[in-house]
């Protein structure tokens, strides 16, 4: 329960009748995780909406639900409904340099049209003393972002950006909090690409999916991969977004070395000797693993891997919401967009390639894609809701699997033919997270 001095609730007159609630009478009241008594008023605004006015002791906040909030009386307590938190960074910073992701609109929209309030916060921003969060959310397009003070929720759908935040001491406390509050977390932390591959790589039905890969160790272990004498990548075991990849090429005058880092790509040739060296300074810094080349296909002359991108629904099944093509850019390593690369629809690029098998393909994706991602949920447990897949066809028409991605960015929504793929990811986060919550109205089992 919050420290509010007070809480008042003012309900549309038809509601309030309904319920057979009378103007200035106390209720328990559940919003969100909060619970306790609120006084009841007659909403003087017109239209069916409720606004929730918070007395707490420094400031008054007034919250308004949408109209398709309507609460219900369940067992004499008048309940709100269950409201979304999405956990956005680590600290808040300056007031000014607030900032709500690309994405988080479409889940405003979608809490509306489904009855479960969502604000975007940070971990340094929820006062558990009080029981309250500063959360921010637009309440209508083109509008500014209020900032306010909410009740704790239901569900928080963890959206830190870095593995680096994630080891912060306010989003540890949320994941602390939440556990002895009893508000149920998803997505919980990142996957690295070790642990990744050693877990698939035990699930037989899997195992053919995956590229050649070895944690990268000792000098001599390197050198049985340079000796082989075949192209190969070496990849940060923490890494994203392409950072830190390094490729390396037999060369007639030894190997041609390219290595990615901000943005760029530099290449040099190196003697076989110095190759094993470069590469055993990589590994003493920080984990690293090497992965064997694989000849993908092209599109429009740039080769093409594609993002997979996996929901849960409502009943906890995972489903794929999103397949598309990222081409790479003829100069960078991979195909991330920071690095040049381009976004295709999956099924521009399967029609191209495959005519009239698109759809056998998408399957493919599908199918192997929901199996890795419950392979690795089994395995790592924790609480996903959703999960990226970088998956890929070679040019003899075989499928790989390169990695797996427990927090997807969502480059892939930006292109014009995958924005309504959007709409539905937005609307699978609120019934999966519906699953979860406290509320009556949840969808627990």
């Amino acid at each position: 329960m919050g420290h509010a001095d007070s809480v008042i609730v003012s309900l549309p007159l038809p509601w309030a009748r309904e319920l057979g609630i009378a103007a200035g009478e106390m209720t328990q009241l559940r919003f969100g995780h909060w619970r306790g008594p609120a006084q009841v008023d007659y909403a003087r605004n017109p239209g069916n909406s409720v606004e929730v006015i918070w007395n707490w002791p420094d400031t008054q906040e007034r919250i308004p639900i949408p109209s398709h909030h309507k609460p219900r009386q369940v067992r004499g307590v008048l309940d709100l409904g269950p409201v979304l938190a999405v956990l956005i960074g680590a600290k808040a910073g300056d007031v000014g340099h607030r900032r709500i992701p690309r994405w988080a609109p479409s889940l405003f929209r979608a809490g509306n049209q489904k009855g479960m309030p969502v604000y975007v916060c940070y971990a340094d921003e929820i006062d558990w003393q009080y029981g309250r969060v500063r959360g921010g959310r637009r309440w209508r397009p083109g509008t500014g972002v209020d900032w306010q003070w909410w009740p704790l929720p239901d569900v928080i759908y963890n959206r830190v950006p870095h593995r680096w935040e994630e080891d912060l001491a306010p989003v540890k406390q949320v994941k602390t909090e939440a556990e002895q509050r009893g508000i149920a977390v998803f997505n919980s932390g990142f996957l690295d690409k070790w642990s990744t591959f050693r877990i698939l790589h035990r699930v037989s039905h899997l195992r053919r999916f995956l590229p050649r890969t070895e944690r990268m160790g000792d000098p001599g272990a390197i050198g049985a991969w340079v000796q082989a004498g075949r192209a190969f990548f070496a990849k940060p075991v923490h890494g994203s977004l392409g950072e830190g990849l390094v490729f390396c090429e037999p060369h007639p005058d030894g190997w041609r070395v390219g290595t990615q880092q901000e943005g760029r790509v530099q290449w040099a040739v190196v003697s076989q000797e110095r190759l094993i060296h470069k590469l055993t300074v990589l590994t003493s810094r920080r984990a690293y693993l090497l992965q064997e080349k694989i000849e993908l296909k092209t599109y429009h002359g740039r080769k093409v891997d594609f993002r997979v991108h996996l929901q849960k629904d409502r009943h906890g099944r995972w489903r794929m919401v999103a397949a598309a093509g990222k081409g790479a850019h003829p100069e960078a390593l991979s195909t991330h967009v920071r690095f040049g690369g381009t976004v295709w629809p999956a099924e521009e690029i399967l029609s191209h390639w495959f005519a009239h098998d698109s759809d056998t393909w998408l399957n493919r994706f599908s199918d192997v894609g929901c199996a890795v991602a419950r392979s690795l949920e089994r395995v790592v447990g924790g609480n996903f809701g959703e999960m990226g897949l970088d998956m890929g066809i070679c040019t003899e028409g075989r499928l790989w699997m390169f990695e797996a991605n427990a927090k997807p960015g969502h480059h892939i929504f930006h292109h014009p033919e995958l924005k309504g793929r959007r709409t539905q990811w937005a609307q699978m986060v609120i019934d999966y997270a519906s699953r979860w919550s406290r509320s009556p109205r949840g969808m627990t089992e």
